[in-house]
């Protein structure tokens, strides 16, 4: 009987090292945000520039699909994943301007923040639209 309860425990330390070891790097981006330069997008949990924020660096088809991004431990919201999660953008990126969208694939609805330092490069809470909270892509414009 000490078997089969000792079997199950020592799978369940296995998942969740599996868990624990694959859950940053699925992040692939940064925990905090740079601004200027070639920086990228600053995704922030809260409606104000505030909570959990974690920079993503490239275009997404899907912020749902693997590699999934998640909002590192920095602040509310820390843990849950940014795919329909946004409460106001940043654009960190100086050269590129950056759509996000409400559905995969880049499409549907959708708001363009411009380069970084440039009027429209940052929008927060009802100026996202539709996007807000439902940010499932975004793509660079280069």
């Amino acid at each position: 009987m000490k078997h089969h309860v000792i079997a199950p425990a020592v799978g369940v330390v296995s998942v969740l090292a599996t868990l624990v070891v694959s859950t940053p790097a699925e992040a692939q981006a940064v925990d905090l945000c740079n601004f200027g330069g070639g920086a990228g997008l600053c995704t922030y949990w809260g409606q104000s520039y505030n909570g959990a924020q974690v920079e993503i660096v490239n275009d997404r088809s899907d912020l749902a699909a693997s590699p999934v991004v998640y909002y590192p431990a920095n602040g509310t919201g820390q843990g849950e994943h940014v795919y329909n999660n946004n409460g106001s953008e940043h654009n960190g990126n100086g050269s590129c301007s950056v759509t996000i969208y409400y559905n995969p694939g880049y499409s549907s609805y959708s708001v363009t923040m411009a380069p970084y330092g440039q009027p429209g490069a940052a929008k927060a809470g009802s100026h996202l639209g539709n996007v807000l909270n439902n940010i499932r892509s975004l793509r660079y414009n280069c």
